[in-house]
């Protein structure tokens, strides 16, 4: 058996096998043409790409083209439109100014205008009378003598009136001063240490923060020796809880003598209950909200508010304190007046 070669033909006796060299393979050739067309496809493709890219940006154009076109065309036309449906300005003609009214005359111009002509009349009058008068000299004599009195008397009688006016003038200047002390007599008329006041309706009716009317004779009535009404602006505030809360720790030493304590302000009953049951106040707290009451005893801003103080006033209706204080202050002051109705007893 002659043994076969990879050609496909036997070993050295094989022309396929001498010549291959020579002879091209056929599988080369395939491969030749597929790349061939290969490369053709792609060159066709490309240029198909590149025609329809051309054509689109070609069309985008005319497009815009058209579209800018289309916004010009609007535009004109809506200038147009607005151009035609203007108004025709009309102008408007002014008026002629008016010339003012002449002022009228004053009544005084019009009083010495009227008094010169009577003037006039009276140099006129008494002209030809000196005239007449003048060639009879012995007549002149014997008239002259008697008036001359008579003028002295209408001298006098022009120097009183001139006094009256004065002392008119006089009164009405004084009049006027006291009009004006009037006010500043109200304003120092406040009520000071040591005055005797009249509790019946003095301030006015206020209620407890229980809801209760009262007014300060019924105070003094249900005390022993007298009631002490300390202000405060507004209940919960920092300042009226220390004030009240100092009272709270000095109520017994101060009441020791009979005197009752009360919380004064203008706050409402319910603002003030919530406060004496957070404080734990042992003494009542009244509400005045109309301010009658801070206002009689001089305790009230103007023109509005309450000013922190402390009032006193016994039984028989004096007053014993009555000043503006810190929280500090106020219960210091009763504490010295406890003190000094302590050493007069």
């Amino acid at each position: 058996m002659r043994r076969q070669n990879f050609c496909g033909g036997f070993a050295q006796g094989c022309r396929c096998h001498n010549d291959r060299q020579a002879r091209p393979r056929p599988l080369s050739l395939v491969f030749f043409f597929s790349l061939s067309l290969l490369q053709r496809l792609l060159l066709t493709t490309a240029l198909r790409s590149f025609v329809d890219l051309y054509n689109v940006s070609f069309s985008l154009l005319i497009l815009q083209e058209s579209c800018g076109s289309t916004k010009k065309s609007g535009r004109l036309a809506a200038t147009k439109h607005r151009q035609t449906n203007i108004m025709p300005v009309e102008l408007r003609k002014r008026k002629a100014p008016v010339a003012p009214p002449a002022p009228a005359p004053s009544k005084k111009k019009a009083a010495t205008k009227a008094k010169k002509p009577a003037g006039k009349a009276k140099d006129e009058v008494k002209k030809p009378s000196a005239k007449a008068d003048k060639p009879v000299k012995d007549d002149e004599a014997t008239e002259s003598a008697p008036e001359a009195p008579e003028e002295k008397e209408t001298v006098k009688e022009k120097d009183t009136k001139e006094i009256a006016k004065d002392d008119t003038k006089e009164e009405s200047k004084d009049d006027k001063k006291d009009d004006k002390k009037k006010p500043a007599a109200a304003a120092a008329g406040k009520i000071a240490v040591g005055d005797v006041i009249d509790v019946e309706g003095f301030g006015g009716e206020i209620q407890t923060n229980d809801g209760e009317t009262t007014s300060l004779k019924k105070l003094l009535d249900d005390s022993k020796s007298g009631v002490v009404l300390f202000t405060y602006p507004k209940a919960s505030t920092p300042g009226c809880t220390n004030q009240v809360c100092l009272f709270r720790d000095s109520y017994e030493p101060l009441t020791a003598d009979g005197l009752a304590i009360y919380g004064l302000s203008t706050d409402s009953t319910k603002a003030n209950t919530s406060f004496k049951e957070k404080q734990k106040l042992p003494y009542p707290l009244l509400c005045d909200p109309q301010a009658t009451l801070i206002d009689a005893i001089g305790l009230k801003k103007q023109p509005k508010g309450t000013q922190r103080g402390v009032f006193v006033v016994n039984k028989e209706g004096k007053v014993l304190v009555a000043e503006a204080g810190g929280p500090a202050a106020t219960v210091d002051r009763v504490k010295a007046l406890v003190k000094e109705l302590k050493g007069e007893n």
